[in-house]
């Protein structure tokens, strides 16, 4: 009887090797299976934008070649490419279908609301006729759309399928996002800016989320630096293709009007908001002294770029994070007291943007992790934590060590 010969199992391969049942490399995205056949190429489990940035410089895309969705194809083998190596699409599952027709409904009733009134039309057509010709924007609207009906579900195991159906369409649109951020071309430009966009709400929702199981949702904190780098990432686009943005679809986008009330609070209540965190940076890193030490400087520029805020319209306290710069990322990651504090305050001027409820989730779960990390630092911050929960309201509880509910986005 013939010997059978010995293998390894990929268990961590991508998705294309899974489906056609041969070992992955796992060397991807793109492993060297996808990369040979020019094919899409994604993995089950999460990249950060920083290690997909990484695979892409390494792997630069190849071009004139169609890329088909793993969800909306058959399994994938050699009789499925022609004879220049290019894929020919087979029938679609009904499940695949049905799950995608399901969540464009739901984009085009729903989720095309989440980035405030003014910009609905252009997320609901713009954006959508857009991804008709490029799948990773696709990709990124499916996927994004999947971690919104995660967040409204009471179902804890339909809400767990949303999230890794999000998850496999996120891991798809970032792998091809980034290769494009590498070779950006001013007429894909609309297409990039717009994924990216829908990528970062991906990016700080779906760590934050169980994904089934014993899986324990992810840390704010985490979610935040996500955020960040997606934005510095969309800052690089504008830049590069800033004329052709704004004369094009998604013009809308640029620009300081908003309608109605833009103010994030009152005077009396911005006033408070600033020299509570200023008397913070104080205490800790002396202002009184000749020459007040490195971090304060660095963390006394991050409260006065609140001011911006609060003269231009309360949406942009996003964009706050990118002014405020790498060291003051780096001290929240490090859970510096004046770091903590800052972004408290930062997370409950996220908690008042009710039309962005990514950004409102993010907001309500990064107060209450970030106050839960202040008792550590004693009595000396009771004070600055009682005035925050009184403006905060639902971070009392967490200040006592109760965990009370998951917040929810409406």
């Amino acid at each position: 009887m013939a010997t059978k010969r010995p293998h390894t199992k990929s268990r961590k391969g991508c998705v294309r090797c899974k489906q056609r049942h041969i070992k992955c490399d796992e060397k991807g995205p793109p492993c060297s299976n996808c990369e040979i056949r020019h094919l899409d190429c994604s993995y089950t489990r999460t990249l950060s934008p920083s290690s997909a940035s990484d695979k892409a410089k390494a792997c630069p895309v190849s071009h004139g070649v169609h890329q088909s969705s793993p969800s909306s194809i058959g399994p994938l083998d050699d009789a499925n490419l022609n004879a220049s190596g290019v894929v020919r699409p087979s029938t679609p599952s009904g499940s695949s279908r049905m799950q995608e027709l399901e969540l464009m409904q739901y984009w085009c009733t729903e989720t095309c609301h989440s980035f405030t009134a003014k910009h609905t039309d252009m997320f609901r057509t713009s954006v959508v006729h857009e991804a008709l010709s490029q799948e990773y924007l696709m990709d990124a609207i499916l996927a994004f759309t999947a971690v919104h009906k995660a967040c409204r579900t009471t179902d804890a195991v339909a809400a767990a399928s949303y999230v890794r159906a999000g998850l496999q369409y996120h891991n798809r649109a970032l792998s091809t996002l980034q290769s494009r951020l590498q070779t950006l071309v001013l007429s894909e430009c609309g297409a990039v800016f717009t994924c990216s966009i829908i990528a970062m709400a991906s990016a700080i929702v779906l760590p934050l989320l169980p994904h089934g199981g014993c899986d324990q949702p992810g840390s704010s904190i985490e979610s935040v630096c996500h955020l960040y780098e997606f934005m510095r990432g969309i800052t690089s686009v504008v830049e590069l293709g800033r004329q052709w943005l704004e004369n094009g679809p998604f013009r809308t986008v640029f620009g300081d009007h908003f309608d109605g009330d833009g103010s994030c609070m009152s005077q009396e209540d911005t006033a408070a908001f600033l020299r509570r965190l200023r008397a913070c940076n104080d205490q800790i890193h002396g202002a009184e002294s000749p020459s007040p030490s490195g971090r304060h400087r660095v963390y006394a520029r991050a409260i006065d770029r609140f001011e911006k805020v609060f003269s231009a319209h309360k949406f942009r306290t996003v964009q706050w994070l990118v002014d405020a710069g790498d060291e003051v990322i780096q001290g929240l990651r490090q859970q510096e007291p004046v770091a903590l504090m800052i972004f408290i305050h930062w997370g409950m001027l996220l908690d008042k943007l009710e039309e962005l409820w990514w950004a409102k989730y993010l907001g309500q779960r990064l107060m209450k992790e970030l106050l839960a990390a202040f008792s550590r630092y004693g009595l000396i911050w009771n004070e600055a934590v009682k005035l925050t929960d009184i403006q905060i309201g639902l971070a009392r509880g967490v200040s006592n060590g109760q965990t009370g509910a998951e917040p929810r986005p409406v």
